[in-house]
Formats: C-alpha cells, structure tokens, sequence
C-alpha cells in the first residue's frame, strides 16, 4: 500500500464561551435553558473559533512537507487533524499508511498501570504483529532506559520518565507517515541526543513527513516542500528553497 495523505475542504472550528463557570447551579441553569430551546448560559451564540478553514493538500511517497507560520497561525491544529485526534467540522481527511505521530510525545502513559503494562498497551494501538511482540516490548524498555522502574506503577515516574516512556514506545516502528511537532518533548538532557538520532532515522526510513518548526535549518535539511500556514488557511504551497527566499511569505 502506498503512503498518501488527501485533505480536501476541511474546516475545523470550536465554540467559544464566554466563562467557565461549572457550578451546580450553573448546570441546572442550562438544563432549563436547553429545555426552554435556549443557548446555554455562557455560550456564545452562532460563534465558533475557526482554527482551520479550507485546507486543500494532496501528499504522496516522497513528500516532506514543513508546515511554517506564526503561533497560533494552525500549524499543529493541522497535524492533529491528520493524525485523527481532532475531527474535522466539514471536509474530508484520508489517510494511507502507517502512521507515527510525534505531537506531544504522540502516547499519554496511564498513571494507573506499570510501565511494562503501558508498553503492552502501546503495542497493541501501534499493532505490532504477535510474532515481533516480545521483541519489540524488549526494545522499547531497552531504549526507554527504565529497566528498572518497569514494574512500577507510572504514577510513581518522572515528568522525564513518562516521557522517555512515551517517547520510546511511538518510536518504536518504522512509519509510512511521520507527524511531528518541532519540539519532541524527549525529557532529560541526557536523552535528548538518543531520541534525536532516532527522529532522523524515522524521517529517513518514512516516506511521507509532515513537520512543524521554526527552524529553517531543521526545515531546509529534512523538508522537499513547504506549506505556509496564515489565519488557519495555506497561505503558500511550494519547493522548499523557493519558499524559504521569500522571508515575506514565512512571517
């Protein structure tokens, strides 16, 4: 099966609300005005934060693609929607291939269970074969540097070992589709280097790569194209170096 991503029309918005008030008297206010066919109180009425708004984009094998753009401009709301963590408001999103999706570390550890329970979870959402199971659990502890704390409830790790965790266990498969944000959030220092020479491994054996940064040398080194994000729209779509030039287009 080929690697493909196809986004066509996709819009993505939220509704805003003008407090966050949760309070039981709060909650029984708005049982009533819903009753009534009424907003909720603090809702605001036919508005909605557009954070995406007619993303039209077609990847095939070989594509890597930075995202560019000023915060907030939508450039990680985008990889979430590819990733399927965010469901489009209208449009379509089709994914082909087996994805890796680096936004956040990509796997939330479960406080409740061991590491070695959270490994066994993460190998079954990244559904590796039975056969390469106990091999790629072995891999992923090895990786993680926890050998000695996986039988330990997550509840007792680091913010830096459940990261570690995280991290070891996304990475852990070659991906035909590699999503990731700029900041890998790989925890300590002394991880840092191991996880980065795996990232560009996963870059080189991906076939597509849709990557947020800053970086223009990050950007240059490991992106073919680039699609400039503005207000939640694809501002400028092109070659990298034809892109970059134009320090207008990227602002």
């Amino acid at each position: 099966m080929k690697a493909e991503i196809k986004l066509t029309d996709v819009h993505l918005s939220f509704k805003e609300y003008k407090n966050t008030d949760f309070s039981i008297r709060s909650f029984l206010v708005n049982k009533m005005l819903s009753c009534l066919g009424k907003a909720p109180a603090g809702e605001v009425d036919d508005s909605k934060l557009v954070t995406l708004n007619g993303i039209n984009l077609h990847l095939e094998s070989g594509t890597k693609l930075g995202l560019v753009g000023r915060n907030g401009a939508g450039k990680s709301t985008l990889l979430r929607v590819m990733a399927g963590i965010y469901t489009p408001t209208s449009g379509m999103v089709e994914v082909q291939g087996r994805v890796t999706t680096l936004i956040n570390t990509g796997f939330s550890a479960n406080s409740n269970l061991t590491g070695l329970e959270n490994i066994k979870l993460g190998c079954a959402l990244l559904r590796i074969p039975r056969n390469k199971l106990k091999s790629s659990i072995e891999e992923i502890i090895d990786f993680s540097g926890l050998e000695k704390s996986i039988m330990e409830p997550v509840s007792t790790y680091s913010d830096g070992m459940k990261a570690r965790l995280s991290f070891s266990i996304v990475t852990s498969i070659e991906p035909d589709i590699l999503l990731m944000d700029e900041a890998i959030g790989a925890a300590d220092k002394g991880f840092i280097e191991k996880a980065m020479q795996r990232v560009n491994k996963l870059v080189e054996a991906s076939s597509i790569l849709v990557m947020a940064t800053h970086d223009e040398n990050i950007m240059r080194s490991m992106c073919n194209k680039v699609a400039v994000i503005k207000d939640g729209k694809i501002a400028a779509y092109g070659d990298t170096e034809d892109l970059l030039g134009n320090s207008q287009e990227a602002a």
